[in-house]
Parts: C-alpha cells; sequence; structure tokens
C-alpha cells in the first residue's frame, strides 16, 4: 500500500469540536493510526449542518471554534511525519439548499462535497438536494450510504442520487462488519454492482480504524486495483478536481475456476 497511498475525506480528527477527538493528544494519536494504515492525505471533515450555514450566522461560534481547532491541528500535526491534511466539512443536508460559495465548506477547497442525511430516515426529494449542490458547480458526495436503513431494505434507492451526479462513499468498517450485518451486506451489494466510488475509514480518532482491514478484504475478493482505487486512485482525485473512475468489481470466480486459472487449463 506504501506505492498507493491512500486519501481519507472522512474522519473527525479536528480537536474538541464534534464527537470525534477530544483533544489535541487525540489527533496526534489518530494521525498516527491512520499513517499507519497507509493513509498519507487526511481531509479532516468535522460535522456541520446546513442549517447552520442557510443562518448565514454563527450565535454558538462554532466555525470559529474549528477554524481555532483547526489552526491547532495544523501546527501540531507536524509532529507527525509525511502525513499532508487539509479541511472540509461533513455536512447534514437538514434543509434541501446550502450555499457553497466557501471553499473550507468543500473538501480540500476542491468542487467536492461531503454530505450526508439523517439515519432516521432519507428526506423525500432527496435527489433533488443533492442536485442543487451540483446546480453550485460543485459534486456531492453521500457519506456511508449502506448504513442507511433505507438503502439497505432498498438499495435502489441509491439509483436517485446517482442520476443527479452524485458519488457514494462506503465506511471501511461497513465492509469487516463493525456496522451490523445489514451494512456489511449492503456494503458489498453497492460495491458489487458499480455504485460505490470512494472508501474512508470515518475516523473517530477512537476505537479502531478499519481502513486497513476494509483495503484488505476488497483486494482478497475483488483483487488489489479496486481497492487501490477505492482508497487511493479515486480520493486522491479530489485534489485535482477530477471525477472518479469507474469502479466495477468484476464476478467472483467459483472454486472450480479459480483452480483452472491456478492450473493454467
Amino acid at each position: 500500500m506504501e506505492d498507493n497511498p491512500k486519501l481519507d475525506f472522512h474522519n473527525h480528527v479536528i480537536p474538541g469540536v464534534d464527537d470525534g477527538a477530544p483533544t489535541i493528544e487525540a489527533s496526534l494519536t489518530a494521525l498516527a493510526v491512520m499513517k499507519a494504515q497507509g493513509i498519507r492525505h487526511v481531509i479532516a471533515s468535522p460535522h456541520l449542518r446546513a442549517s447552520a450555514v442557510a443562518r448565514q450566522d454563527d450565535p454558538d461560534g462554532y466555525f470559529e471554534h474549528v477554524n481555532t481547532a483547526w489552526q491547532r491541528l495544523v501546527d501540531a500535526s507536524k509532529s507527525v511525519a509525511d502525513v499532508a491534511i487539509y479541511r472540509g466539512f461533513e455536512i447534514l443536508l437538514d434543509v434541501p439548499a446550502i450555499n457553497l460559495s466557501d471553499p473550507t465548506l468543500r473538501l480540500a477547497g476542491s468542487k467536492f462535497v461531503l454530505v450526508e442525511f439523517g439515519f432516521s430516515t432519507i428526506p423525500p426529494h432527496s435527489a433533488d438536494a443533492l442536485f442543487q449542490i451540483k446546480m453550485q458547480n460543485c459534486v456531492p458526495i453521500l457519506a456511508h450510504p449502506e448504513r442507511y436503513a433505507d438503502v439497505q431494505e432498498r438499495a435502489s434507492q441509491v439509483l436517485d442520487w446517482l442520476r443527479v451526479g452524485a458519488y457514494l462513499q462506503a465506511n471501511a468498517g461497513s465492509f469487516t462488519g463493525h456496522y451490523g450485518p445489514a451494512a456489511r451486506r449492503t456494503a458489498w451489494l453497492l460495491l458489487k454492482v458499480g455504485a460505490l466510488s470512494y472508501v474512508c475509514s470515518d475516523y473517530h480518532a477512537m476505537g479502531k480504524c478499519h481502513s486497513a482491514s476494509a483495503y484488505a478484504a476488497i483486494a482478497r475478493r475483488y483483487g488489489p486495483e479496486i481497492a487501490r482505487l477505492l482508497f487511493s486512485e479515486n480520493p486522491m482525485r479530489i485534489l485535482k478536481n477530477e471525477a472518479p473512475v469507474p469502479v466495477k468489481a468484476p464476478p467472483r470466480k467459483g472454486f472450480l475456476e479459480w483452480l483452472r486459472a491456478r492450473l493454467g487449463k
């Protein structure tokens, strides 16, 4: 994996701003953990509600708090060699429209925007909300679709999102069963049918980071090139404002086909 450094754009490593790293020490430990798993580029993405942006004010001082904590992370992260850090947000679309003219709302100042829906239920006209992002010449990346109950029950739900030009990012832990069997089954299904473009850690600077184990699991099932596209190639393309390469997992061979291939028959 060293030849294909990963970029992780969904994580919570800015200290003391959300349910991720509580302290700068935890932030630095998280970066070291991610580095050990082959991640060399980190776009920090603390939680943000679209409604807070829509109000065009900061009554609770959240943005100021994030800005201050971000600068602390930048200064302290120099102690973690060979890891480049950038900023962004994971934006909860709790209102149907958001002004994305501020580049700090986007991933590393690119045209790509990480968004999510609430877990209780996907809102009606969810594709319209994603299309509104496209209308601003931005590109929505929808976080962890495999964890939504609506998608677990009817995976075809994602077709509407893909049709309006959104891309899908699965959590690494979903492939290893960290979020339960339904999320695991749905993640593998979305990969199998070619609906996923990215896999990120969603690491909250505590517990286990599942990036390396998910990379290995995907490489075992579909080959290292598929894993490389999901964890390295496509995420790195964000920094260049380039669309992801389509990821179509090859059909899995049965045992007899595998044995014949190994024997050269």
